[in-house]
């Protein structure tokens, strides 16, 4: 029979190392400096045996995807008891076990089903990855609401500051932005100080139809807020500067390092989505943010460019192999280089995990994340369950209905998003 794949949600008790902060405004100090989703703020308690361990408590291992949890298990990890009962509705089955109920046989994953796969034993990583890809970008629908959403924004804050412009950047502004993602927002040019009429800011978007989950006053210069649309549903993490922000120039960096190295973005959003399913992407928490990933990624195709087209699922699977095995955080930095391959960078930041902000290096994008022993042992095991899928070693009588991708990515929460392909959400038998 099939497997089911099991994901529990919030993972802020996966062990008794994290102190997520209790004020949400200290998390994020970097983003009046125009750093919205890039950054956070530090943690304590931190100490440098966490970086090797694979100590996972009971609750992490089974929040992982059964196939991933049972590599952990063959590797002789023992998880560690926790308080706590796990609730029905922090389960989550990967698709491929309730969907194939419904057909009678094995069904292919969502993202395959847009390019009209009908036997998926002939269907490479490489092309799965690509098709994820694919599958997980923003249609025009989703970026038209982000797009007024921006709009609507614009027009309260030129209410409040005549001058201001209101400015994309983070993952939409790559066009790598998850159909849950957040949008990242600058506000430029606003009348200094800030302190009075920030606050009248505020209260014209609580009354245009937003619900504010979070303010940082800042400086006479800088400010932020989080807020979200109460129609579209959609979150804005807003940064508001007195001047210039370095965040669009940014932009311009990562979308030509995205262009040289095409096999990125379907990478990006793959990894991102192991990340968010299993909250390790919540920056407040201690979660990696998309920024690090987007960095971590670029570094990693840097290292492996040697003049030859890289492919997504080789990159996929080298960056959780790297970033899980091999990469040394307690005593180097990730950051990208003009120079192919990129030299060995030294650790730049006292903070559990560096990842250098390719216009200032000082500046760590990765600094509240502390929850790498969990972010790392999870990349660790996702490249176990991948590498039991070797092409040289699979037998097409024992895919039905699953993918490699399909053993890491839990994929029942995604089946609805076919509706706005236009295919028919009901999978159909594959041979």
């Amino acid at each position: 029979k099939l497997q089911f794949l099991y994901f529990i949600g919030n993972l802020s008790k996966m062990s008794g190392r994290q102190n997520a902060p209790a004020n949400y405004n200290m998390m994020r100090t970097q983003n009046a400096r125009g750093y919205g989703g890039h950054g956070g703020h530090s943690h304590g308690g931190w100490h440098d045996s966490d970086y090797g361990t694979d100590e996972l408590s009971s609750d992490t291992l089974n929040r992982m995807p059964r196939t991933v949890m049972q590599a952990a298990r063959r590797s002789g990890v023992r998880g560690r008891k926790t308080k706590g009962v796990r609730s029905k509705e922090h389960h989550l089955s990967c698709g491929s076990s309730s969907e194939a109920s419904s057909s009678g046989e094995g069904s292919a994953a969502p993202w395959l089903k847009i390019g009209g796969v009908e036997d998926i034993s002939k269907t490479s990583l490489n092309e799965e990855v690509t098709s994820f890809g694919r599958f997980m970008v923003l249609t025009e629908e989703e970026k038209a609401s982000r797009n007024m959403l921006r709009s609507a924004l614009q027009e309260m804050a030129q209410w409040t500051w005549p001058s201001a412009t209101v400015k994309v950047y983070g993952s939409f502004a790559y066009n790598l932005s998850l159909p849950a993602s957040d949008v990242d927002m600058v506000i430029e040019d606003c009348v200094s100080p800030l302190q009075e009429s920030f606050q009248a800011f505020v209260q014209s978007v609580t009354q245009n139809g937003f619900e504010i989950l979070g303010t940082l006053d800042g400086s006479e210069t800088g400010a932020f807020l989080k807020a979200k649309n109460m129609k579209s549903g959609l979150v804005g993490n807003i940064t508001i500067t007195t001047g210039k922000s370095p965040v669009r120039s940014s932009v311009s960096v990562i979308k030509h390092q995205l262009q040289k190295y095409p096999a990125a973005s379907s990478v990006i959003m793959a990894v991102r989505t192991v990340l968010s399913q299993c909250n390790l992407n919540d920056v407040p928490s201690g979660g990696l943010s998309s920024f690090s990933v987007i960095i971590m990624v670029l570094h990693l195709c840097q290292l492996m460019d040697n003049g030859e087209e890289i492919q997504p699922g080789v990159l996929l699977k080298e960056f959780l192999k790297f970033y899980g095995l091999e990469f040394d955080f307690m005593n180097r930095s990730v950051a990208l280089s003009e120079t192919v391959p990129p030299p060995v960078t030294p650790k730049v930041h006292s903070t559990a995990v560096s990842v250098c902000d390719p216009l200032d290096p000082n500046n760590n994008v990765a600094e509240s994340c502390t929850k790498i022993p969990q972010i790392r042992a999870m990349f660790k095991y996702c490249h176990m369950a991948l590498g039991k899928w070797d092409e040289s070693s699979v037998d097409s009588a024992t895919f039905r209905g699953r993918t490699p991708l399909s053993t890491i990515i839990a994929h029942k929460a995604l089946w609805p998003r076919l509706a706005k392909f236009q295919v028919p959400i009901n999978p159909t038998p594959l041979k």
